[in-house]
């Protein structure tokens, strides 16, 4: 899923055309999630630089800085969902 993603990435800016859209709101989650549980090399190395460039314009916009990096979710509270949602707990 990630390489169709850097494919659609590497011929533009945003997901849809030229402007930022709910299919770039949707990957803003998935990809910080990812991050925050140190899954970013999946990205971060010289296989998809058009990933890494378009999570560096997520993290630019201002409503990433209200909506998500302002989120101090706890530790025990991300692995108790994570539990429930895998494995059903």
């Amino acid at each position: 899923m990630l390489n169709q993603l850097k494919t659609q990435l590497t011929k533009r800016e945003w997901l849809c055309e030229t402007a930022y859209s709910l299919a770039d709101i949707v990957w803003t989650a998935v990809l910080n999630r990812l991050e925050e549980l140190k899954f970013d090399n999946l990205w971060i190395d010289s296989t998809r630089p058009a990933l890494a460039g378009y999570f560096q314009r997520l993290k630019a916009r201002p409503s990433f800085k209200a909506a998500i990096q302002s989120d101090n979710m706890p530790l025990p509270m991300l692995l108790a969902g994570l539990r429930k949602t895998f494995l059903g707990l």
